[in-house]
């Protein structure tokens, strides 16, 4: 009692002294506005030159803002005085004092939010000081703030362009459970927000501080909003998603009964809104004290639980393995007939992929985390904390950018949802590119042929026209066809690894005569119908990528066919002669020596002596194919006349070892490589034969362009042709292809 009277005067006095105190400044300031404005002005304008008057105005403008402080001050406060004091004086029933106290109470703890407000619009240097931020400070962290600025711009493309990708794959990956399907697109979503308006905004925010801009107060907030925002919600979808991941492996066959698609969706509204929540502190608590507490509070809180969580999925899966290896063995096999253990296996795999997400999320959040408590419990000062918060919060950007790498490495059908997207783009853009070459502006006449013009051009225009058109479909052709049986053959384990290695740097050859060469070509026919020049540097580097290209093809199908005679010829010891690192050192030969002679346009302008040069190589080459293939030939009539003649009793002791069935696989293999070999002649020949006709100046070029475009075309045929040819002679591919297929037919009826 004693103390609530002495609390009650106490609050009087000082709230009298408050209203005398604002009295008197008011009477103070009235006079001296008058003494300004009317009796002493000589005294006024001597006092502009001596600097009073300015001292006087920053006098009366702080004032004028305590004033403001204080008028807040006695609205919250008085209330809750007249309040107490009618409860003190039983003016008022205890009943109606506790219905109106929560209110006066909160208007009460209103003034301290509300001060620092005030502070800031009302006092001039407080505001600059708090807009400033320390300006100068940052003029020793100009190379990390460059730093930042270039990688944040970088990770904010890549930010964008993954997530997106990864969104459309999410929502197209049917093999996905729903809760753990919306989950991710929460997740997603959220680092779409980051990479979009975050990141963009941060580093405007950089540069204002490179050039030692002030930034506004409004501007800071509504950062500070955006910033919160996206980064606390993604940091919560998170931790969701490793709470989902646990549940789906401790609940095992409960699973889908507990966590049910509308929870999934409460839980995920519940973190956004959570989310918003926190990121309005800056209109509540505008020194960011009280919300720094609540969210580092929040944050360990999380950390901790993600933590718990993990070690709990670590025992429970530990626990499952011992109990598959050893102790249930029969209920395992049990399992595996029901299908429990497969459907285990899942949720053991796709634990084990939001895992690896969790550690970089860790990797990405806990230096930022760090760094805000050291900062917060003051054992590290300003200083030191701007110089590392840069790159702190560009870490914490970066697990935004991380998340769907993991998503596609790590989660198995959205990997293969994203393959299909990727291969459906190349197919869209192989599309643009047919469109592109049928418009109208095809239809234009050439008539301008390397230096000059010639009325003889006219009559080649159907001949470019359909070149176009052709190499445009073999464009398409070529890559697919080259694709899938580069992954046929990586998924075939029963070829040998010397021969798995030419035929996939054959492929690979294949795939950028299909991906870069036709296209060019493409682009140069289309030139020359729209009478256009091409430019030195555009036939160049056209030469440079034709040469590259089609001569490791050629030496490709020369090197395969030169193996398959080694196969045939030295039988039993082509294992021990013919070994993997050595194959490996004669691909590399190959494109490096491609890559010399494409080189040719650099150092040999008018392609004289390269022309020559290659002449040169592909006639030896071609001698190399037959003489090789005439020796298969001669070995494999050799093998049958002995099998089917003179020594059968030999031949069926073979059988018993097992060396004619392996004779057999060779003969059939070097017999497939004979046809790539056919294919590979008819395709060259005519190119080889014109290239010697124009350079022994046989005939003039105009006369052989129209044969030119067509033997090009040829040329780039046989990388079409190529995998064909392997799915039609090669037993291991073509049935790997087959099971291929067969799987992709089956995911579409799904």
């Amino acid at each position: 009692m004693i103390s609530q009277f002495i609390g009650c005067v106490s609050v009087t006095v000082c709230l009298i002294l408050v209203v005398i105190v604002y009295l008197r400044i008011y009477i103070i300031l009235k006079r001296h506005k008058n003494q300004i404005e009317g009796l002493q002005i000589q005294e006024v304008q001597q006092g502009v030159q001596n600097g009073d008057l300015s001292n006087f105005l920053k006098l009366r403008k702080s004032a004028l803002g305590t004033f403001y402080a204080c008028i807040v001050f006695l609205i919250c406060y008085l209330l809750s005085y007249i309040l107490y004091f009618l409860l003190l004086a039983r003016l008022l029933s205890s009943i109606s004092y506790y219905k109106a106290w929560p209110h006066t109470t909160t208007l009460f703890f209103l003034n301290s939010s509300l001060n620092p407000v005030i502070y800031c619009w009302k006092m001039g240097p407080i505001r600059r000081a708090l807009m400033d931020n320390s300006i100068s400070d940052y003029q020793d962290f100009r190379p990390a703030l460059v730093a930042n600025c270039v990688f944040n711009s970088f990770l904010s493309y890549t930010n964008i362009f993954l997530n997106i990708i990864t969104i459309h794959a999410i929502r197209k990956t049917a093999l996905l459970p729903k809760p753990l399907r919306t989950l991710l697109l929460s997740l997603v979503a959220t680092d779409v927000g980051v990479g979009l308006l975050v990141q963009p905004l941060y580093i405007s925010t950089l540069v204002s501080r490179l050039k030692q801009k002030r930034i506004d107060c409004i501007y800071d907030k509504g950062l500070s909003v955006v910033i919160n925002f996206f980064c606390m919600s993604s940091f919560f979808n998170v931790v969701t998603i490793s709470v989902d991941r646990f549940l789906a492996v401790h609940l095992h066959l409960r699973y889908q009964e507990r966590v049910t698609q509308k929870r999934v969706i409460a839980a995920v509204i519940s973190t956004w809104l959570l989310s918003a929540i926190i990121s309005s502190n800056v209109f509540w608590d505008p020194l960011f004290i009280i919300s720094q507490v609540i969210g580092l509070v929040i944050i360990t809180g999380c950390l901790i639980l993600v933590v718990i969580v993990y070690w709990r999925i670590y025992i429970i899966l530990k626990r499952h393995k011992n109990q598959i290896e050893e102790l249930q063995i029969q209920e395992v096999q049990q399992g595996v007939q029901n299908g429990d253990l497969s459907n285990f296996l899942k949720l053991r795999k796709s634990a084990l992929g939001t895992f690896y997400a969790c550690i970089v999320f860790l990797i990405c959040y806990l230096p930022s985390y760090i760094l805000s408590f050291l900062f917060m419990a003051h054992f590290l000062n300003s200083i030191s904390y701007y110089k590392a918060w840069p790159h702190t919060t560009t870490l914490f950007f970066l697990n935004s950018s991380l998340n769907p790498v993991i998503y596609c490495w790590k989660m198995g059908p959205i990997r293969r949802t994203l393959m299909d997207i990727m291969r459906g783009i190349l197919s869209a853009i192989d599309n643009l590119v047919i469109w592109y070459l049928m418009e109208e502006n095809i239809c234009n006449l050439f008539n301008e042929f390397f230096s000059g013009t010639s009325a003889n051009v006219k009559d080649f225009r159907p001949a470019l026209v359909a070149n176009c058109v052709f190499n445009s479909f073999l464009s398409y052709t070529t890559i697919i066809l080259n694709i899938v049986t580069i992954h046929a053959i990586r998924k075939t384990a029963l070829l040998p690894k010397p021969l798995r290695t030419l035929l996939l740097s054959l492929a690979a050859s294949d795939v950028g005569v299909g991906l870069l060469v036709q296209p060019l070509y493409i682009s140069t026919l289309v030139s020359r119908l729209e009478q256009k020049r091409i430019g030195c540097i555009s036939h160049r580097g056209w030469s440079l990528v034709f040469t590259f290209f089609c001569t490791s093809s050629f030496l490709n199908v020369v090197t395969i066919s030169v193996d398959r005679f080694f196969a045939v010829h030295l039988h039993l010891r082509y294992q021990e002669l013919v070994t993997h690192k050595r194959v490996i050192a004669a691909v590399i030969s190959i494109w490096l020596l491609s890559a010399i002679i494409s080189s040719s346009v650099f150092w040999d302008p008018l392609l004289f002596s390269s022309q020559v040069i290659g002449l040169v190589i592909m006639t030896v080459c071609l001698i190399v194919v037959v003489i090789v293939y005439w020796r298969i030939y001669i070995v494999l009539k050799r093998h049958k006349i002995q099998i089917e003649g003179l020594q059968i009793q030999e031949v069926q002791q073979g059988v018993q070892n097992g060396d004619l069935s392996n004779f057999l696989k060779l003969r059939k293999s070097a017999l497939g490589t004979f046809y790539v070999c056919i294919v590979f002649m008819i395709c060259y020949l005519p190119s080889y034969i014109l290239s010697f006709l124009l350079l022994a100046r046989l005939l003039s070029p105009i006369s052989l362009y129209e044969a030119l475009l067509y033997t090009t075309t040829l040329l780039f045929l046989n990388s079409s042709l190529n995998p064909v040819i392997y799915c039609w002679k090669m037993g291991p591919i073509r049935r790997t292809l087959v099971d291929i297929m067969r799987g992709i037919v089956n995911r579409f009826r799904e």
